[in-house]
Parts: structure tokens; C-alpha cells; sequence
């Protein structure tokens, strides 16, 4: 047996990291939601993305690691530009003006359930009983965790569906396109131009669709936004990227399962909202799902030994 076929576990310490990127995620809507009170959704968009690349920048100049990335990478830059913070950042803000809580949960939670199909078509990852088990929790924790809400699931519209969905795609087509790419050394400064190029784009949607808005500069909606840039993008996106070259993408990606867990947890301890008994029932079923695949042994990445990033 080659090292490359070994059966393994996810280790326990990207296991860690894996959830603090869920928790940091966790806060994503909650975040928009609060400063769309002071900014338009492609005008807060663009200063999500440039804030959270410049970010990103200023780490790598203080660590004097390379600042730009290889010439191979600059055309999956621009196509993680485009699906990232251009397609997703703006469904991702648009969304609280039209979706209901309940259908977002839901929907904005299939990520895995995609990030599972686009690894098995384009990286050639195995649906495995775990894999599929862990979804099977996940989805099911994600649907009583929204059941709070189901009023709003009764009454949507295109909109409301097509708006999670896409943000939720284009997190699970982020994540395969770097696992495909191999930015090794480099991901960082992937990340970091990716948000930084898609920033003037979402510059001039703003100029186009919302000419009459302004922002307004308060210190919560200063708070809100180096959240989002230096916690939920910068933070996040760097964590998420240097797992994902390391780990199975449709496995690592049902821990982020955790994050409307996560997103209830912050609820209850920052405004004291209580957890229903059936979302209570929801979160265990969904830390059941991801200890089932975090117990799962595979054998290896689906890539292959050349094509392995070391640790």
C-alpha cells in the first residue's frame, strides 16, 4: 500500500480549523443583515471585498511572504473573482431584502450537498457511506433548526430561493477550483487578489444600480464591517483555502454544517434568544453527521501522490 492510499482520519487539529472557519462564517448574515441599515448590498459588498484583500495583503508584507502569486494562478484568480465575491458577495447581500429567515437556512446550507457533486464530477472524490451519512444528518439538523421559521418557507419566491442557492454554490465552486489548482505556497496571495480584483467590479455594479445611496459611517457599521473583512473573508477564506488543499474537499466541506449551529449559539449567548426544543434536536443531529465523518477512514485524496500538498 502506497502512502497516497493509506486509510486515514481528518486530523483532530483541521478539524479545529475547520470549525473556527464555520463559526467564523456563522456570523456572515447576522453581520449583513445588521449593516445593511447603513449601506446598499453591492456598495457593502465591494467594501467587504476590498477590505478583506487588502487585509490579507498587509498579513502577507508583515510575514514577507511572496505578495504576488505565480503566473499559473492569475486566470483562476480571476475566475474565483468572479464566482466569489462578484456572484456570491452580491446574492450573499442581497438576499436579507428578500429572503425569509427559514428559507435561507435551509437552502444557504446545501453547500456540501454541492460541494459533494462538483468533487465527485471534477476532482473524482468517492461518495462514501460516511460522506453520505454525515449529509443525510446535516441536512436534516439544518431543516429542524429552520423549522422556527417555516413561515417564511410557505410563502417564497424565485428570488428567495435562487439567491441562498447561488451564494451556496459558489462557496462549494471556490472550493473545489483551489483544490484543483494547487496554490500551495501561494494561497494567500490567491485569496488576497481574488477579493481585491472583484472589488471594483462590484464598485460599478453599485455605481450602476444604486447611484443614490450613500453609506453611512458609524461605529457599528465600522464593526460590523472589519468583522466581515478581517474575520468572516480574510480570516476565513485563508483558513478554508489551506484545508482544502489538504483534505478532501467533500469531506472538510460538512463541517461547515456547524455554522447555523454555531449561528444559534451566538444568538443565545450575545441576545438571549432561546433554543427551541426541536432545534435543539437539529444540532445533534447535525454534530452527529460531522462526527460520522470525521470517523470515517478514507484512502487518502483523490488526486493522487504527485499532486499532494504537504503539511
Amino acid at each position: 500500500m502506497t502512502p497516497g492510499s493509506m486509510a486515514r482520519r481528518i486530523p483532530p487539529c483541521r478539524l479545529a480549523l475547520a470549525a473556527i472557519a464555520a463559526l467564523l462564517y456563522a456570523g456572515c448574515y447576522a453581520a449583513i443583515k445588521g449593516g445593511l441599515v447603513y449601506a446598499a448590498p453591492f456598495r457593502f459588498a465591494a467594501l467587504r471585498s476590498l477590505a478583506g484583500g487588502l487585509a490579507l495583503i498587509a498579513f502577507l508584507i508583515l510575514t514577507r511572504e511572496r505578495l504576488l502569486p505565480a503566473r499559473r494562478l492569475w486566470l483562476p484568480i480571476a475566475l474565483l473573482a468572479a464566482i466569489g465575491p462578484v456572484i456570491g458577495f452580491a446574492a450573499m447581500f442581497t438576499s436579507p431584502l428578500h429572503t425569509g429567515a427559514g428559507l435561507a437556512s435551509v437552502v444557504g446550507n446545501t453547500g456540501p450537498l454541492l460541494t459533494i457533486g462538483l468533487g465527485a464530477i471534477f476532482l473524482g472524490e468517492q461518495v462514501t457511506a460516511g460522506k453520505t451519512t454525515a449529509l443525510v444528518f446535516g441536512m436534516a439538523g439544518v431543516t429542524l433548526l429552520a423549522l422556527p421559521n417555516a413561515a417564511s418557507i410557505g410563502s417564497w419566491h424565485a428570488t428567495a430561493l435562487a439567491l441562498p442557492l447561488v451564494a451556496a454554490l459558489s462557496g462549494a465552486s471556490e472550493s473545489v477550483i483551489v483544490k484543483r489548482v494547487r496554490p500551495g505556497a501561494d494561497v494567500l496571495a490567491l485569496a488576497a487578489w481574488q477579493f481585491v480584483l472583484a472589488a471594483p467590479v462590484l464598485f460599478g455594479l453599485s455605481a450602476w444600480l444604486e447611484p443614490q445611496e450613500s453609506i453611512r459611517w458609524t461605529r457599528t457599521f465600522v464593526l460590523v464591517l472589519a468583522f466581515l473583512a478581517g474575520g468572516a473573508t480574510a480570516t476565513a477564506a485563508g483558513l478554508w483555502y489551506w484545508l482544502v488543499q489538504r483534505e478532501e474537499v467533500s469531506r472538510i466541506s460538512l463541517v461547515l454544517f456547524l455554522a447555523p449551529v454555531a449561528g444559534l449559539g451566538l444568538g443565545a449567548a450575545l441576545f438571549g434568544e432561546r433554543l427551541a426544543p426541536i432545534q435543539a434536536a437539529g444540532a445533534l443531529l447535525v454534530l452527529v453527521g460531522i462526527a460520522t465523518v470525521a470517523a470515517e477512514r478514507t484512502r487518502g485524496a483523490s488526486m493522487g501522490p504527485r499532486q499532494q500538498v504537504k503539511t
